[in-house]
């Protein structure tokens, strides 16, 4: 614990504001205990251990693109999307994409897989802090292994132990309130059951119907999220259109298959060992 204090506290700009963040980087050094010793995850020495300014209030920026008649990532090297630290770069690029005909989204996210705390972050509730660095744990603890699961299984499998594992470190800890963890976890599943339906009948209905769907998609999203947490809105809440599609499918579409993979001991290993091993066949 003092080292997480005394490493984060040699940052000044933080250091100024630290008093408002003393209990968030508790409990977050009590996750990499649980994480480290618990879960036996891989993560670097500097997870979460360090400072990020990127602004009060700012957040990173992700863009996706789809092309308008189906879903299917537009970015020139297959990728799912772009990068960008700046907000005004990231708005550039969408209306060159929406020049080109495609569908976009603006993503905003406080959690990356660089694993560094900033004010964003820190000012989500408690649930919602440790579902990010669970989920960030577990991509680092995938990405540290010889061989790599296809990134449609391996961000689904980060969103499952997050989940399962939220409720046994407030199990073992008593530091996250339980209502609050299965509510997160709910909204984030009922929302993840009506996108792999939606996903269906919007690739199998015409342009018309796409676009009713689209706008029906993005209001029971809205009303599915009304006392979801900042967090969840922040991830859940924009316009629905392909691009959207694109940006969630991973999240989404094989969630509660890998989520029966980890079972309640939570085998991260084994759920890995499992998807190559189905990858393989194919």
């Amino acid at each position: 614990m003092l080292l997480l204090i005394c490493s984060i506290l040699g940052n000044t700009s933080f250091a100024q504001s630290n008093t408002n963040y003393q209990r968030q980087i508790q409990l977050i050094d009590s996750l990499r205990s649980f994480i480290a010793l618990d879960l036996k995850l891989n993560i670097a020495d500097s997870f979460y251990m360090t400072w990020k300014n990127i602004g009060e209030d700012k957040m990173y920026n992700y863009v996706y693109a789809s092309y308008n008649d189906y879903i299917k990532t537009a970015h020139e090297k297959g990728k799912d999307f772009w990068f960008y630290t700046i907000e005004d770069s990231a708005t550039a690029k969408i209306n060159r994409l929406k020049a080109k005909g495609y569908h976009t989204l603006l993503y905003k996210t406080a959690g990356t897989s660089d694993a560094q705390l900033n004010h964003k972050l820190l000012a989500y509730p408690d649930e919602a802090i440790a579902f990010i660095v669970l989920h960030e744990a577990t991509h680092q603890h995938i990405r540290s292994q010889e061989k790599l699961i296809p990134y449609i299984y391996e961000e689904a499998l980060c969103d499952a132990l997050a989940n399962i594992a939220c409720l046994a470190f407030a199990q073992k800890t008593k530091l996250l309130n339980m209502e609050d963890v299965l509510k997160q976890q709910h909204i984030f599943e009922k929302l993840y059951n009506f996108l792999n339906q939606q996903k269906t009948a919007i690739e199998s209905a015409e342009a018309k119907k796409r676009k009713a769907l689209f706008k029906s998609s993005t209001s029971k999203i809205k009303l599915a999220t009304r006392k979801a947490n900042q967090f969840q809105k922040d991830r859940m809440n924009y316009k629905v259109n392909n691009a959207y599609f694109v940006r969630i499918i991973p999240y989404t579409l094989h969630y509660f298959q890998v989520k029966n993979m980890l079972g309640e001991k939570i085998e991260l290993n084994n759920a890995i060992e499992t998807i190559l091993k189905q990858q393989a066949l194919h």
